[in-house]
């Protein structure tokens, strides 16, 4: 909303500065979901800033039981997949996130599925039914921590 009403760089200047207040006091989770409002921010000009973001995101969440940022941090990085070409593993990836959202108790999550939408269309109709089913499958067996790990192996 902020982005709407007052433009990109006010909204990323207004979580930054929440985001430094959230971390003085020590609320990883709050801080943990402005990383990943952040993230959103930059995932068109400045993937590798987001792909950052989304990692402290992902491990904050991680560490206090946060399974909505969780999920929606596991899409993000999923979107990023499919930028960078990896259709296979952003399927996996979006299957990953579904068990992790729905253990939150937040299965409709109209943010996260308008920001995963065209990212999730490319990657399942860019490969092929059994390539796609199959990337699927291993996302969804995974459990979080594998989900975590697969996030994660891009950035190492």
């Amino acid at each position: 909303e902020l982005q709407r009403s007052h433009g990109e760089e006010v909204a990323a200047e207004t979580l930054t500065d929440g985001l430094r207040v959230l971390m003085d006091v020590g609320d990883h989770n709050c801080a943990a979901i402005t990383e990943v409002d952040l993230a959103l921010l930059t995932i068109d000009d400045d993937p590798e800033s987001a792909e950052r973001r989304l990692f402290t995101a992902l491990k904050m969440s991680e560490a206090v039981g946060n399974l909505s940022t969780m999920a929606r941090s596991l899409e993000m990085f999923a979107k990023l997949a499919v930028r960078a070409g990896q259709l296979a593993r952003a399927a996996s990836l979006f299957a990953a996130a579904e068990p992790v959202r729905a253990a939150s108790g937040r299965l409709d999550d109209r943010n996260s599925s308008a920001d995963r939408q065209p990212e999730f269309d490319l990657a399942r109709d860019q490969l092929s039914p059994e390539s796609y089913q199959s990337a699927w499958d291993a996302g969804a067996g995974m459990t979080s921590a594998e989900a975590v790990e697969l996030a994660l192996a891009a950035l190492r």
